[in-house]
């Protein structure tokens, strides 16, 4: 992923964009492609409600990871208040069971 020399982005098309133009790094990217100076970098986005934002890629990771959590959480309600057991989905159990098998 390359960006803007200003570090913005706006929108999907840009993305597609700065992906089409190839890296201008004098350095080589790690291996996953998004270095911690990269993370950083602020993004342009609009909501559902067509609302201009910006925030970092570290920030926008974080509300994905935490925003998932609310979502696991009511959907485990939903199954309890329905009488069933909700099954056991947290990626350490995952591992415990099938990393070591």
């Amino acid at each position: 992923l390359v960006l803007p020399h200003d570090g913005q982005l706006e929108g999907v098309a840009a993305v597609e964009e700065a992906r089409r133009r190839g890296p201008p790094r004098q350095r080589p990217p790690r291996g996953d492609g998004f270095d911690d100076e990269a993370i950083g970098l602020y993004v342009k986005y609009k909501t559902s409600e067509g609302i201009q934002y910006e925030n970092t890629f570290r920030e926008m990771l974080s509300h994905v990871l935490v925003h998932s959590s609310t979502h696991r959480g009511n959907i485990m309600l939903k199954l309890r208040e329905e009488g069933f057991e909700p099954p056991k989905i947290d990626y350490i159990i995952y591992l415990r069971e099938t990393k070591y098998v």
